[in-house]
C-alpha cells in the first residue's frame, strides 16, 4: 500500500510537471471563465498551483474538502456524491464528463486539478489516506536602473505541511517586495488548519478566505470583475479556505471553522482588521464575526449570511450586512441569485442570472445587478464592472459556441488530448452608476463588449483572436483593444507570436516572440519582445512567465523592448530550480519627453522542496 501511495503521488507530481505551461494557463481560465490570463491573480494562481500539486481524488476526498476546492459547485458535489452512493468509485475521467453539470470540457480543465485513483471494484467505493507531505520554497531577486548605481533586492520564504490523510494542514509565509527593507519582511502570513477525519469539522486559526454566496455580501480575496465567459457568471462558493500565499491582502485574520452534517454546512468566523499590523503598533483594531448557513442538493444551494464590523474597539458597527442567495440547477440551466441588504444605511443589493445551454456545443449566460450608492461594497466580490459592489447598475451577457469538430494535439495521449476546432465568446456588459464616481459630479455610464476566437488550424498550430471595446461618458470614452497570438506546440516544443494594438489617446502597439521546451526535468522559455506606447491610458498588460508561485502582469508604457529568460531544472526528486532573468530598456524618446526612461534588468532563483514521509 505504501508503495502504491507514493507513486501516486509522484506521478500527481510528475503529470503537473507535464501540464504546467499554457495547457495549465487555459484550464485555470476555463475554470475560473476568464477570457485572459491578465485578468488572473495572484492568489488565485497559488491556490490552482497548490491543487496542480496536491490533486483533489474525487473518489476518497471528503465533501468538504471539494467545496472548499473552489472547483465545483455544492450542486456538483452533490452529483458526484449521489453516483458513488449508487454506483461505487467513479473510475474515469470519462465517467465523470457524463454526470449532469460537468461535460468534457470542463472535465478536461479538471482533470489538470483532480485525479481519479479507484482503489475498489466497480460499484464499491475505497478509501485510503495519503501520505503526510512538506514543500518549502526559497526565493530571492535582484534588480538594478540602467544608470543607478543602486541595486535592490527582494526575498521570499514559504513552507507548508499536510498531515496523512490532510486532517491538518499549516503553513507560512514571508516576504520582502523591491525596495523595502529586508527585515522585518513586509509580508507575513500563516495558518493552521485541521480537519476531522470523516470532513465534518474544519477550523482555521491565522489567514484566511471566506467565499460565499454568489460574493455580494462577503468574498474576500481576488475576485474578477467584467463579463467572460459564461462559466464565470456563477460562483462556486469555497467557504472557508487557508491562505498560503504571501501578501495577504483582502484576507481575514483570526479563526474559523464549520461544521457538516449531511448536505448542511454550518460556518462562523471571528477575524479581524488590524491584528495584521499589530506588530507595527497599530493602535486601532476592528473585529469581523460572521455566519454562514447552507444547504445543498440535487437540484441546487440555499444559503444565508451575516457579517458584521465593530467600530474600533468601541461597541458600535461600522458594517452590519444579511445575505440570502440560491441557486438551482436542472439539466442545462443553472439559476442564481442574491439578495443583501445594509443593516447601516439599509440599502439593498441585489443580483440574479442564469446560466443555460443553447444547444449541445453552445452555452450563454445573462445577469443583472443593482447596487446603489449607499451599500457598503466592502468584502463584496460579486459580479460588477468596477472595483466595488455599489453605485452601479447593470447587465451582463456572454456566450459561448464550440465546434463539434475536435483536432488531436500533437504529442498528447489520453482524456484531454483532442480540444475544439472553434471556441468562440462573444460577452457584453453594460452599467450605470447613478452617484458621482471616478471624479465626474453627475451620474456615468460605460459599456463594454468583447469577442474572441481559439482556432486550432491544426495539431501543431493554433490561432488566438481578441478583441475588445470600451465607451463611458466621463475620463477618455473610447477604448479599443485588438490581439493576434499564433502558437506552435508539438510535443515538449512550443513558440508563440503575439502582436497587441490599443488606441485610446493615440495608437499603441506591442508585439513579442517566444520559444521553448518543457519536460518533466527541465523546462527553458525565451521572450523577446518590442512596444510603442506614448499614454498612460493606451497601456497593454501582458502575463509575463515566472517560476511557480509567482504571477507577474506587468503594464508596458513607454518606447522600448524587453528580453525574458525563464527556465527550471528538477535537480532531484521532489527538488527543482528556477530562474528567471529579464531586461526592459526605452532606447527611444516619446513625444515631448526630454529625457530617457531608465531600462532595468532583474535575476530571480527560486528552489523548492518537495517531501513525502513513509508510514
Amino acid at each position: 500500500m505504501l508503495t502504491e501511495i507514493v507513486s501516486i503521488m509522484l506521478a500527481a507530481h510528475a503529470a503537473f510537471l507535464q501540464k504546467s505551461g499554457d495547457s495549465f494557463i487555459e484550464a485555470v481560465m476555463r475554470i475560473t471563465g476568464a477570457v485572459s490570463e491578465e485578468s488572473l491573480s495572484e492568489d488565485e494562481m497559488e491556490r490552482f498551483r497548490w491543487l496542480a500539486l496536491h490533486p483533489l481524488d474525487i473518489n476518497l476526498s471528503s465533501g468538504s474538502d471539494k467545496l472548499a476546492s473552489g472547483l465545483f459547485s455544492p450542486y456538483q458535489v452533490a452529483v458526484m456524491e449521489d453516483s458513488r452512493s449508487r454506483s461505487g468509485d467513479i473510475l474515469s475521467f470519462a465517467e465523470l464528463a457524463a454526470l449532469d453539470g460537468f461535460g468534457e470540457d470542463f472535465v478536461a480543465a479538471l482533470s489538470h486539478f483532480v485525479c481519479i485513483v479507484p482503489n475498489a471494484s466497480p460499484g464499491n467505493s475505497s478509501s485510503y489516506r495519503s501520505p503526510p507531505s512538506h514543500e518549502t520554497t526559497f526565493r530571492s531577486g535582484v534588480r538594478h536602473e540602467k544608470g543607478d548605481a543602486a541595486v535592490s533586492g527582494m526575498y521570499g520564504m514559504k513552507y507548508r505541511f499536510s498531515s496523512a490523510g490532510g486532517m491538518a494542514e499549516a503553513g507560512i509565509a514571508l516576504r520582502s517586495s523591491w525596495d523595502e527593507p529586508h527585515l522585518p519582511p513586509s509580508d507575513r502570513t500563516f495558518f493552521v488548519a485541521v480537519r476531522s477525519r470523516n470532513g465534518a469539522f474544519r477550523g482555521v486559526f491565522g489567514d484566511y478566505n471566506l467565499k460565499f454566496g454568489q460574493g455580494l455580501a462577503l468574498w474576500s480575496g481576488f475576485s474578477m470583475s467584467g463579463s467572460g465567459l459564461p462559466a464565470s457568471f456563477s460562483r462556486n462558493p469555497s467557504g472557508i479556505v487557508p491562505y498560503g500565499s504571501y501578501s495577504g491582502e483582502g484576507t481575514f485574520r483570526g479563526m474559523a471553522g464549520e461544521y457538516r452534517k449531511g448536505r448542511f454546512v454550518a460556518s462562523a468566523f471571528l477575524g479581524g482588521e488590524g491584528l495584521r499590523s499589530i506588530a507595527e503598533k497599530r493602535e486601532e483594531i476592528s473585529f469581523i464575526p460572521g455566519v454562514n448557513l447552507l444547504y445543498y442538493g440535487h437540484s441546487g444551494q440555499a444559503s444565508v449570511t451575516g457579517i458584521a464590523m465593530t467600530d474600533g474597539l468601541s461597541p458600535g458597527l461600522s458594517l452590519f450586512r444579511l445575505s440570502a442567495d440560491a441557486r438551482y440547477c436542472v439539466k442545462g440551466t443553472d439559476l442564481f441569485t442574491e439578495i443583501a441588504c445594509d443593516g447601516i444605511s439599509s440599502a439593498v443589493a441585489a443580483l440574479a442570472g442564469a446560466r443555460f445551454a443553447v444547444s449541445p456545443t453552445a452555452e450563454a449566460a445573462v445577469a443583472a445587478r443593482y447596487y446603489p450608492a449607499e451599500y457598503d461594497g466592502t468584502f463584496a466580490g460579486a459580479l460588477r464592472s468596477g472595483s466595488k459592489c455599489s453605485n452601479e447598475h447593470g447587465v451582463m451577457a456572454s456566450f459561448r459556441h464550440l465546434s463539434e469538430r475536435r483536432v488531436p494535439l500533437r504529442g498528447r495521449t489520453g482524456f484531454g488530448s483532442s480540444v475544439n476546432l472553434s471556441d468562440l465568446t462573444v460577452d457584453a456588459d453594460a452599467s450605470w452608476s447613478p452617484a458621482p464616481k471616478y471624479g465626474t459630479d453627475t451620474s456615468s455610464f460605460q459599456v463594454r463588449a468583447g469577442i474572441a476566437e481559439n482556432l486550432r488550424i491544426s495539431p501543431m498550430l493554433g490561432l488566438k483572436l481578441r478583441f475588445s471595446c470600451r465607451y463611458r461618458t466621463y475620463s477618455r470614452p473610447l477604448k479599443l483593444n485588438m490581439r493576434t497570438e499564433f502558437e506552435f506546440t508539438s510535443g515538449e516544443w512550443l513558440a508563440k507570436l503575439r502582436t497587441d494594438a490599443a488606441w485610446c489617446r493615440a495608437m499603441a502597439y506591442l508585439g513579442y516572440c517566444e520559444g521553448g521546451y518543457k519536460s518533466e526535468m527541465l523546462s527553458v522559455y525565451l521572450r523577446a519582445g518590442i512596444f510603442r506606447v506614448d499614454n498612460w491610458d493606451d497601456r497593454i498588460y501582458v502575463y509575463e512567465r515566472d517560476a511557480p508561485g509567482n504571477f507577474s502582469v506587468p503594464a508596458y508604457y513607454g518606447r522600448g523592448y524587453w528580453l525574458a529568460l525563464t527556465g527550471g531544472i528538477r535537480v532531484f526528486r521532489g527538488g527543482k530550480l528556477h530562474l528567471r532573468a529579464s531586461f526592459v530598456d526605452y532606447p527611444w524618446l516619446r513625444p515631448a519627453e526630454k529625457t530617457k526612461k531608465s531600462g532595468r534588468a532583474e535575476l530571480k532563483i527560486q528552489f523548492t522542496l518537495r517531501l513525502f514521509a513513509r508510514r
